[in-house]
């Protein structure tokens, strides 16, 4: 029998609605910075991230407060390709990917 780590409840007072609005608002400054970078129309910086141009305006205008993890990655992405932000620690900490975890199940169920 392997050995159960237990991990601390978060909390039930914890409230992260301001770290969210925050980064919420540096993600909206994230998409100015890119459109002002790249010297994009708001519909090339649409075609660019795969995001409706609308969407990014609201973001930029700060009227989204909530936006879906879909819309976040491909921000991130496209900052990502103008070298505006690095993911290293993202890289040098990469956990399993799902070839990497298949392969290990084939090889723990032949022992």
């Amino acid at each position: 029998m392997g050995r159960i780590i237990k991990f601390p409840n978060r909390p039930k007072e914890a409230n992260y609605s301001e770290e969210v609005a925050q980064f919420v608002d540096d993600l909206g400054g994230f998409v100015l910075s890119l459109k002002a970078a790249t010297h994009s129309t708001w519909e090339q910086l649409g075609a660019r991230t795969g995001l409706s141009p609308y969407t990014l305006l609201k973001l930029a205008d700060r009227k989204t407060t909530m936006p879906i993890f879909r819309t976040v990655y491909a921000i991130m992405r496209a900052l990502d390709d103008r070298a505006l932000i690095r993911h290293s620690m993202f890289e040098k900490y990469r956990g399993f990917n799902r070839a990497d975890a298949k392969r290990l199940d084939k090889a723990l169920a032949s022992k």
